[in-house]
């Protein structure tokens, strides 16, 4: 969808300016302002981490499966994945 939204504000800038630079710096702003508020919503969302104190070597290494359940960590997964194609998708235009 984003990628879409920004071939579409590719298109609208090199129609009215005609110019390549001008339309990627569009796109490029696009994108941040796009990852900016995904930075906020996420900032706002999230709750803030409980600090415990270190078990042993044995009861960090059980803490898998907990750890693998745990939705913040999928949600910060989702974060590094939208970051990265966010950042992949500029490849569509240079």
């Amino acid at each position: 969808v984003l990628a879409t939204l920004a071939m579409l504000l590719l298109g609208a800038r090199l129609l009215n300016t005609g110019s390549d630079p001008q339309g990627l710096v569009a796109v490029v702003l696009f994108y941040s302002v796009i990852t900016l508020l995904t930075a906020a919503v996420l900032w706002c969302t999230l709750p803030t981490p409980r600090i415990g104190p270190v078990g042993s070597p044995a009861a960090i290494q059980s803490s898998w499966r907990r750890v693998i359940t745990e939705p913040s960590v999928w949600l910060q997964a989702g974060v590094v994945i939208c970051a990265y194609c966010g950042y992949k998708s500029l490849d569509n235009y240079g």
